[in-house]
């Protein structure tokens, strides 16, 4: 009877085992590690209030226009 309990035992482990590695590999499969990003053309301009005019963002290759310093009293 013991020996019939811990066979069932085992089986169970063993069937939620398989169930977490199965579980674990479809949503390794199905997931993306980044996701799809899509911009629309409106996104790239803004409206510059000096001129009143459409301009494109600047690229993050391009150089800086502005140096920034920070001064942290202390």
């Amino acid at each position: 009877m013991l020996a019939l309990l811990l066979q069932l035992f085992c089986y169970l482990v063993a069937f939620i085992l398989a169930t977490v590695l199965l579980m674990v590999l479809v949503l390794l499969y199905k997931t993306k590690p980044y996701p799809i990003i899509t911009r629309h053309k409106d996104e790239k301009f803004y409206l510059d209030p000096k001129t009143i005019k459409t301009i494109e963002f600047p690229s993050l290759d391009e150089p800086p226009t502005l140096e920034l310093s920070v001064i942290v009293p202390t």
